[in-house]
């Protein structure tokens, strides 16, 4: 039975070649996207799974009440491990970790590499198997190091790496550390990204703070088989009172370590880590395929005309409706199983592109596992019998004598289905098309606003080392030397990169009523390198000893949040510095993403008391425009000439404000693509449709070619129907598209309006490409000679 069902699906695929086309290509674009889409969610999915233990591991995520709002993040004390395992029952093992791009290397050839450093019971924890020395042992001394294969052959070479010597700078003096195992290189798909894991110890040695106050390492708890989480969460309030007092605001939570990398405490990497994406991403695939499958279901639907005498004569035969419906969906599984493997033919095509615009390493190999491949054959069973189910109905539910008179079929139901179908189609495409526009549109306007500093021809470059950090006006001095450069100064962030925040108290009666405030540190020439401008008050000033830590200026954002009387010549209440000087306002300028709205800022020459660190930790230059090169050039031998190892790595400004947008750059990117498949397909479905609607018509259009009706209006005529159609998929896109769209604009602080004209733009896009498909077919039928128009059967 089933291979006379494939004969005759194979016999009618082969009459009717242009609609099996049409069906193949649009489902094969379909499942294509579905396929590249799946492998990213797959990828983005599969982090931290592949851990032995991973249903038991889990983060522990410190909360804070700070300026008055109470926000989780990563950071949690050195002690918190050992604490977890003494007094928690539930736990069965905890680390901490703490990761850094270092210099380290052979005794004389440090490089940058990425270095965790871990406790002895980190690779008892997590699976990341040693190729070489023991795992149980590798992290017990202070000073071992486990380094991955690839750092092992970098560095050694064909040579045994086990009881080498290497060096890093984790403090003033250099550390020696010795390989005790080599590890196979981490996998892409870890939390965890590392070259090498240097025992905790070492920080330990190096003098590194134990205090539970002082919060800048990650923990991790495995938990005792059986053992519930909520039965460790009430310990962990307990450590909190033990450790830091009843009364202190912190609280510990734990995070399934396979949530992780996808949550809120981990920021978002391009598209990479959020779930946001996912969603976006896989609903887009699921709506381009959706418009495939609408096309097959209209193809078959409108060619349904040709099949009823032959479904009446089964009928009349003795086939039941079961065996007709059946006969159609065998049809509509074989035209989605070519389309598949078409699918995964266009999909190895696009996959490098694909892998560009997501920052992937994807394979199409995982096509080839054997649960993607039961997946795909429950694909196209499910794709098959869904655009197949409503023909197959349609069509084996008719009475065999109304089947045997019927000459027109597509009328009634059928006809307002398609019609339906087809508003569906063209609602999505416009609504991806609004999409596009509206993320570019925005784009534009981010880069055009006027950020209220001087960011063009200003670059900017850490300092190599502390040594240099410490010398900075030195290297300053001789920076402005260099032709071309106009101004230089030192600090310790540029706009863009502002990460630090500190609790202000407005006054000084109320001092736990604090206010979250930005704080940078920079020279007596920051503000002039920059152009930032004064409203009122004075710049900073390194004549004055006072000025050095005894004075600060605030933006007005900060000056009217603090209170409505702060101003020149108040003082501030506060963690660090108190009692300090407001001796300036400045212009509120944006030094963060215009997703966000400028939020309170305070600029200081340095903060006072003693630290273990620099002051500063940049040079920023102003440059003329002419002399870039030179500069860039000068600038790497001032690197040099202060002893850096390697040539400085210079940045933009306007650079480092651009790669903010990088993501929405590559989302309007993303939508454009598939507003252009969207497109396609459902062009598709309309040129098969339009053929239909003409074949229909074929002798109508012969008698009114006769009759003197003109080639304008037999276009007019035959497109009008399919035009009303795509206006009518615009009023139903237009709120979909403004409420998604509205959506993702809340997330910008500043943001464009959504007129009229983004929608209009869109919808006539969307009309003119109908036009264009309808059109041409329409023409070549209504050029077409009468005599055989008249003569069609």
């Amino acid at each position: 039975m089933l291979k006379s069902y494939l004969l005759v699906a194979l016999r009618m695929l082969r009459r009717r070649p242009g609609t099996a086309a049409i069906n193949v290509v649009g489902l094969a674009v379909g499942l294509g996207c579905c396929l590249l889409i799946g492998l990213f969610v797959r990828d983005e999915w599969s982090y931290d799974r592949f851990h032995e233990k991973a249903d038991r591991l889990f983060f522990v995520a410190r909360s804070d009440v700070f300026g008055g709002e109470r926000s989780t993040g990563t950071a949690t004390p050195l002690p918190l491990a050992r604490a977890l395992e003494a007094d928690l029952a539930g736990v069965e093992k905890a680390a901490t970790t703490w990761g850094r791009s270092v210099p380290i290397g052979r005794p004389g050839e440090e490089t940058e590499y990425g270095v965790l450093f871990a406790d002895s019971t980190f690779f008892e924890m997590f699976t990341f198997p040693l190729v070489r020395g023991d795992a149980a042992t590798a992290l017990d001394e202070p000073n071992a190091a486990v380094i991955s294969a690839s750092m092992a052959r970098a560095l050694f070479g064909e040579a045994d790496p086990l009881g080498q010597t290497l060096e890093t700078d984790v403090s003033d003096e250099p550390t020696p550390l010795t390989v005790t195992g080599v590890m196979a290189d981490p996998p892409r798909t870890s939390y965890f990204a590392f070259d090498a894991v240097v025992s905790l110890g070492a920080l330990r040695e190096a003098g590194f703070s134990d205090d539970w106050r002082a919060s800048m390492y990650q923990t991790f708890a495995l938990l005792a088989p059986g053992t519930s989480e909520d039965a460790v969460r009430g310990g962990l309030d307990a450590l909190v009172d033990t450790h830091l007092g009843e009364d202190s605001e912190t609280r510990y939570e734990l995070v399934p370590l396979t949530d992780l990398y996808l949550s809120d405490l981990t920021p978002d990497d391009g598209f990479h880590g959020s779930t946001r994406y996912l969603l976006i991403f896989g609903s887009i695939a699921l709506f381009i395929l959706l418009v495939a499958v609408i096309n097959y279901m209209n193809l078959a639907t409108a060619r349904a005309a040709q099949r009823v005498r032959e479904v009446g004569v089964r009928k009349t035969l003795g086939a039941t409706r079961g065996a007709v419906a059946r006969q159609f969906l065998v049809e509509a599984v074989l035209v989605t199983a070519a389309a598949l493997a078409l699918g995964v033919v266009l999909a190895g095509l696009a996959l490098p592109l694909f892998n560009g615009v997501f920052e992937k390493e994807l394979s199409l190999s995982v096509v080839w596992t054997p649960g993607a491949l039961l997946v795909g054959v429950a694909l196209v069973v499910g794709v098959g019998l869904a655009a197949g189910s409503y023909p197959a109905l349609y069509l084996s539910g008719f009475r065999p004598t109304r089947l045997l008179q019927h000459e027109a079929g597509g009328r009634g139901g059928a006809a307002r289905l398609r019609r339906a179908l087809v508003v569906m189609q063209f609602g999505v495409t416009i609504v991806l098309l609004v999409a596009t526009a509206v993320v570019y549109r925005q784009l534009r306007f981010v880069q055009e606003r006027d950020l209220g500093f001087a960011g063009e021809q200003v670059l900017w470059l850490r300092f190599a080392d502390d040594a240099m950090a410490n010398n900075h006006e030195a290297v300053k001095q001789v920076a402005l030397a260099i032709p071309g450069v106009e101004h230089a100064t030192a600090g310790d962030g540029v706009p863009g990169h502002y990460g630090k925040q500190y609790g202000f108290a407005p006054n000084p009666d109320e001092p736990d009523r604090e206010v979250a405030v930005y704080t940078i540190q920079g020279d007596a020439d920051y503000l002039e390198t920059l152009g930032i401008n004064l409203v009122a008050g004075r710049a900073l000033d390194a004549g004055r000893p006072a000025d050095e830590t005894g004075a600060f200026l605030l933006n007005e954002t900060a000056a009217n949040l603090l209170a409505e009387d702060t101003g020149v010549g108040r003082t501030l209440v506060g963690m660090k510095p108190e009692g300090n000087e407001v001796v300036g306002i400045v212009h509120d300028y944006h030094f963060r993403s215009l997703r966000e709205p400028i939020a309170p800022l305070l600029l200081r020459i340095r903060e006072p008391g003693e630290r273990p660190w620099p002051d500063y930790s940049a040079l920023l230059v102003r440059f003329r425009p002419e002399q870039a090169r030179r500069v860039t050039a000068g600038l790497a031998d001032v690197w040099a000439q202060f002893g850096a190892a390697k040539p400085p790595d210079i940045e933009f400004l306007d650079d480092t404000f651009a790669e903010m947008y990088a993501t929405d750059r590559r989302l309007g990117q993303v939508f454009g693509v598939f507003a252009g498949v969207a497109v396609v397909i459902a062009c598709l479905g309309l040129l098969g449709l339009a053929a239909f609607a003409a074949e229909q018509r074929t002798k109508e259009i012969g008698i009114r070619k006769v009759l003197g009706a003109s080639v304008a209006n037999l276009v007019a005529l035959l497109s009008r129907e399919f035009l009303w159609l795509v206006l009518a998929a615009f009023a139903v896109a237009v709120p979909l598209a403004w409420l998604g769209m509205s959506r993702w604009l809340d997330g910008f602080a500043y943001r464009i309006a959504l007129g009229p004209g983004l929608f209009l733009g869109a919808g006539a896009a969307a009309l003119l490409l109908a036009l264009a498909t309808v059109g041409w077919q329409a023409l070549r039928a209504a050029t077409a000679d009468p005599v055989r128009s008249l003569r069609h059967e």
